[in-house]
């Protein structure tokens, strides 16, 4: 299909041209670009379509005296949907990421390199875990093999782990949903919900470590094993921000609430508040501003937020302060 593209800048137009002669329809154009992760606006009037590219982005975080984080992410950076992300904390962990889209006469494939390193503290002993991955990628379908000698298959949804060594097998499905809603011209409702299930004879390290996604909580302590440093088989993340919209910055609050719980049906956790254990549930409330450093949409902009948590356990940050620089 033939479609004129308006509002990009870093993407190569023969890139656009080649994905929109693969694309059957405008629905499966718009589909393939969504795969990309370098747009974070899509409008399409006529034969006309109108995209925004995603910034560069550079996040600093701390949380409390003892961690420092730094992210760095730089979609599409040569042009043809190549997508780079760095992450490294003060206490030796990392995580680099990349992506390279390959178009084909039907179809739209994705080679994909990971390498990380966490450490993980389980019943009271500290672990670091090394990974390094190279897979290929389609819309319903995600092959890779790990240096670990893990293999890895997923579906559009989950996550399917088998150990060649130990002959361990697992099911590990991860959803997230983002919403929007406009309440006034002035004001935004956003929602950022996240569930997971874990399924099978599955290792402690695979299992649920909550925290870093409920500010002021440290990383992998919202657990079910009431002290003891054991993950969960299911987890439920929610998160509400409402957005005050000015006219030389963003002010905004939110809330967010994660629960962690040792069985594979998360809603027993939740109707049955008996069962829960110390830890296994956080709650965080707090405050943030988006000030733009230009007036354009295309400028690069400086994100500050500060979180408070109501639900103490022993790893409660007094307080977790983030600064994030769009460019």
């Amino acid at each position: 299909m033939k479609i004129q593209f308006t509002g990009y800048k870093k993407t190569k137009e023969n890139f656009l041209t080649k994905l929109s002669k693969i694309s059957s329809d405008i629905k499966t154009l718009k589909d393939n670009l969504s795969q990309l992760n370098i747009f974070s606006y899509m409008s399409v009037g006529g034969n006309k379509m109108t995209v925004v590219e995603d910034k560069n982005k550079i996040s600093l975080m701390s949380k409390g005296k003892n961690k420092n984080c730094l992210n760095i992410t730089f979609p599409n950076i040569f042009g043809s949907g190549e997508n780079v992300d760095f992450s490294f904390n003060s206490t030796k962990e990392y995580k680099i990421a990349v992506s390279k889209p390959f178009i084909f006469s039907k179809c739209l494939l994705f080679a994909d390199f990971n390498s990380s390193r966490c450490i993980k503290k389980i019943l009271n002993k500290e672990y670091t875990v090394d990974k390094q991955e190279l897979g290929i990628r389609h819309k319903y379908l995600d092959v890779g093999i790990g240096l670990d000698k893990y293999l890895f298959v997923r579906g559009k949804y989950s996550f399917v782990d088998f150990n060649i060594k130990k002959g361990l097998d697992f099911l590990k499905i991860t959803t997230d949903l983002k919403f929007y809603y406009n309440l006034a011209t002035f004001l935004q409702y956003k929602l950022l919900f996240r569930t997971g299930i874990a399924q099978g004879n599955i290792n402690q390290v695979d299992k649920f470590y909550l925290g870093d996604n409920i500010k002021g909580y440290k990383n992998n302590s919202i657990l079910p094993s009431n002290g003891q440093n054991n993950g969960g088989r299911s987890f439920l993340e929610i998160t509400n921000k409402l957005v005050f919209k000015m006219k030389t910055m963003d002010l905004y609050f939110f809330n967010s609430i994660g629960c962690n719980h040792a069985k594979e049906n998360i809603f027993e956790y939740i109707c049955k508040p008996e069962i829960q254990s110390p830890g296994s549930l956080g709650h965080s409330v707090g405050l943030g501003l988006n000030v733009p450093l230009r007036k354009d949409d295309y400028g690069p902009n400086i994100d500050i937020s500060l979180a408070y948590p109501l639900l103490k356990n022993k790893d409660t940050e007094t307080y977790a302060f983030s600064f994030d620089i769009q460019f």
